[in-house]
């Protein structure tokens, strides 16, 4: 089996961008509340948070700062959790709490700075070099979204993962993320990231030829549920008479 273990922060947000993992046969995940319970991990995950200095302050005051220095794995941080695994974490206009200014994890040579306003996206990427080296045999286009208010900054030693090439149906050119030097840490503003097949089946393939184990091919795309639950409502629900009863003009 493959241990992947995600970081269960006071404020954790977003967790569902875990669920794909969680659905694989060979993959065991599991939520963490100490560094002790990380030994046996193959890959470590910080969440997204809503409100990222509070939750990094709670990662310092347990030590996992420390153990995830020494951890061997591969780390993947998401929105939050990439801006803690970075230097600093600035707060200037208080948008989190009366705390201006945090320091990070370190894991990665970037600093964020917390605005005022939101950045909410739908979006598209492609993984630039770096983002191929973290997550070799990964191709083509990433759907996924943002909801973040942070930037974040690159120092020398890192290098952007992605680059964002769509946003709420624009076409953009926008770097994301961070990657370490030698690829085991990397950090990204996208969520959902892991719903894209064979994003994740190489996320896995890596960990897997690291393991021993022989890398699988990836899955055929499955229809959302969701989508298939409002078509199988619409063929059988008389959404005319619904409609009618809710006051909707249905012509």
């Amino acid at each position: 089996m493959i241990r992947i273990g995600v970081v269960k922060l006071p404020r954790i947000s977003n967790f569902t961008d875990f669920d794909p993992l969680d659905a694989e046969p060979d993959v065991e995940l599991c939520y963490i509340e100490e560094p002790g319970q990380m030994d046996g991990l193959d890959a470590l995950i910080l969440p997204g948070s809503k409100s990222t200095i509070a939750d990094l302050r709670n990662l310092r005051e347990h030590g996992f700062p420390r153990a995830m220095e020494q951890f061997g794995g591969t780390i993947v941080g998401l929105c939050g959790g990439y801006q803690m695994l970075g230097r600093m974490v600035l707060d200037p206009f208080n948008q989190e709490s009366r705390i201006q200014k945090a320091e990070g994890i370190g894991l990665l040579d970037c600093e964020t700075v917390m605005l005022i306003r939101k950045e909410t996206h739908q979006a598209e990427a492609r993984l630039l070099p770096a983002g191929e080296t973290a997550v070799p045999g990964s191709s083509g286009l990433l759907t996924a979204y943002e909801i973040h208010m942070g930037e974040t900054q690159l120092g020398p030693d890192a290098r952007p993962f992605a680059e964002i090439v769509r946003r709420s149906g624009r076409e953009v050119k926008v770097s994301d993320g961070a990657v370490s030097p030698d690829g085991r840490v990397f950090g990204t503003y996208l969520h959902g990231i892991f719903d894209n097949d064979g994003f994740r089946n190489a996320f896995l393939n890596r960990i897997r030829k690291e393991k021993g184990m022989s890398p699988e091919a990836a899955a055929a795309a499955q229809a959302d549920p969701l989508d298939l639950l409002a078509e199988h409502l619409e063929r059988h629900l008389d959404m005319a008479r619904l409609l009618e009863i809710c006051g909707i003009d249905y012509s």
